[in-house]
């Protein structure tokens, strides 16, 4: 942070972090910072090679508490301030001298934390090389800094760029426009649907944006390939020809995506966690030798993908197995028109005389997961039966039309699961009832 910081150092007074109608200059963020680092290290003890654990929501103070803890040469573990109950006991505090830990992967069906280096933390900046980003941009990011795109792209690419970053406490797709007419925002940073949702809702044009960082785009989205990545055709592994090596699939065919390992690129894996580390590397992919990082497992997983969030579908089924009532759980996620990823739905087999009951397991879900681990849908199977396979749960998706089993939706306005009618089916389709 020292090299950082002196780099901005000719523009001191200009603002570095826009927050509402807050604004701090780069002189005010290192003092700030530098005083969280006496108060950390005064109140609570922390010295050269800890390791303490941010369970924060987006706020500047985010930021100086991070620079602060990096002034001890301290690694800080990113903890995703949504999760709750059993999967926030289980986040990790692991760390080590000059490395940070950030949750993002799968232990068990619960996170783990990948290890951010320093030279991580500098090839991070390289996206805004590539977007010729300078000090003069302003970006603008509402994605939560426990995540990387925001924490290492976004704030230490501005500021190694001396460029001005505005943060959102959380995103609004109704607010994001008006918000890059009052900064006069050049870049902004996206995941996944959220630039779905950004494009539906930009149609005057009346703004200065000229960049968009982010990634996880659907093609219908956007329909350049970069070619940077590589796809292999997989099954439960990757697919090899008779001389052992990958077999690539074809443009627009599904496959495993997959990163090349290079000192350029390196995979520094999970802390306290060799055997994850090894299994998430491929070995003489291509040529023989060489390694790349399974970036993304295959379709029938630990995890899904919701609103820009892992939700871990082992997570879910524990948390739902709790439930008295409960005999078996099955987690799988479904399409819904109109949303990016999978929407989380449950099919629950009873204990013999049990009922459900859609207000104490509206209760139990929301104390127990996050916002967006929550299953919209829960399906109640009523024969004695229970082997269903998740392709045929995922066709039949959430119509009351096609199921004979008793189907149940999240109702957030009347806190409890309500059973699903026509009516609510065509309301969610239509998107008058939001997910």
């Amino acid at each position: 942070f020292a090299l950082a910081m002196a780099r901005v150092a000719g523009r001191a007074r200009r603002p570095l972090l826009l927050f509402g109608d807050e604004a701090c200059t780069c002189a005010q963020v290192e003092r700030r910072s530098s005083q969280a680092a006496r108060a950390l290290r005064r109140a609570a003890g922390l010295r050269a090679g800890g390791c303490p654990a941010l369970l924060m929501g987006n706020r500047p103070a985010y930021v100086w508490l991070w620079q602060g803890c990096a002034k001890l040469v301290c690694a800080v573990a990113c903890l995703n301030c949504g999760v709750r109950a059993g999967a926030l006991l289980a986040a990790p505090g692991e760390g080590s001298p000059g490395r940070g830990a950030r949750s993002g992967a799968e232990r068990r069906g619960l996170p783990k934390a990948a290890v951010i280096n320093h030279e991580r933390i500098m090839l991070a900046c390289g996206l805004f090389d590539a977007g010729n980003v300078t000090s003069e941009d302003i970006v603008y990011t509402a994605l939560p800094l426990y995540h990387s795109s925001a924490l290492l792209f976004g704030v230490h690419g501005c500021i190694m760029k001396g460029a001005t970053i505005v943060l959102l406490a959380r995103f609004s797709a109704s607010q994001f426009w008006d918000d890059c007419r009052k900064y006069n925002v050049t870049v902004i940073q996206y995941i996944g649907e959220v630039l779905r949702y950004l494009c539906s809702r930009n149609t005057d044009q009346d703004h200065k944006v000229r960049l968009a960082i982010g990634n996880g785009v659907r093609a219908d989205v956007i329909t350049t390939n970069s070619g940077i990545l590589s796809l292999v055709k997989f099954k439960d592994e990757p697919v090899r020809d008779e001389n052992r090596y990958c077999i690539r699939v074809p443009k627009g065919k599904p496959g495993l995506l997959i990163c090349k390992i290079t000192q350029y690129a390196p995979f520094n894996g999970y802390t306290g966690a060799k055997h994850q580390t090894e299994k998430k590397q491929l070995r003489d992919v291509f040529q023989k030798g060489d390694s790349y990082f399974n970036k993304i497992i295959t379709i029938d997983c630990l995890f899904s993908r919701w609103k820009g969030e892992n939700v871990s579908t082992t997570e879910v089924a524990d948390v739902l197995g709790l439930l008295d009532c409960v005999q078996e759980v099955i987690v799988y996620g479904i399409s819904v028109p109109g949303y990016e990823g999978k929407t989380g739905t449950v099919c629950i087999r009873l204990k013999e005389n049990w009922e459900f009951n859609g207000e104490s397991t509206y209760r139990h879900v929301k104390a127990h997961l996050p916002s967006y681990a929550r299953p919209h849908f829960i399906r109640i199977k009523v024969n004695e039966c229970f082997q269903y396979r998740k392709l045929q749960l995922v066709e039949e998706s959430f119509n009351p039309a096609v199921i004979k089993d008793r189907l149940y939706f999240l109702d957030d306005r009347e806190n409890l699961y309500v059973q699903m009618t026509q009516d609510i089916y065509n309301s969610v389709k239509k998107h008058d009832v939001k997910l």
